[in-house]
């Protein structure tokens, strides 16, 4: 599981000096890894640039791995994916076992 996320709050708007808000949605590992080099680029410029990270949680495991290769710490987790039920009894996807 990832670190704790971090305790900033997540609000949009546009800073008085100019610099906006960059929300980026992770949610895969080739997302993660495609998007960490722009993450750690707007870290670099968080003066002018305010970002966040929000993770989808959809493949939790891989892009766990590629977020902490980079040191990266989401702002949020979305936890959209939820384990699914047990399939029902009888091994089918309809009531019976014929499925």
């Amino acid at each position: 599981m990832i670190g704790a996320m971090s305790e900033r709050p997540l609000r949009c708007g546009w800073r008085p000096g100019g610099g906006g808000l960059v929300v980026l949605i992770v949610g895969t590992r080739p997302e993660a890894i495609k998007l960490a080099p722009v993450i750690l680029a707007l870290e670099e410029r968080a003066e002018a640039i305010e970002s966040r990270v929000c993770f989808t949680s959809q493949h939790r495991s891989l892009v766990e791995d590629v977020l902490t290769a980079f040191a990266i710490k989401p702002h949020r987790d979305l936890a959209v994916m939820t384990p699914r039920p047990d399939p029902q009894p009888g091994g089918g996807s309809r009531p019976g076992g014929h499925g």
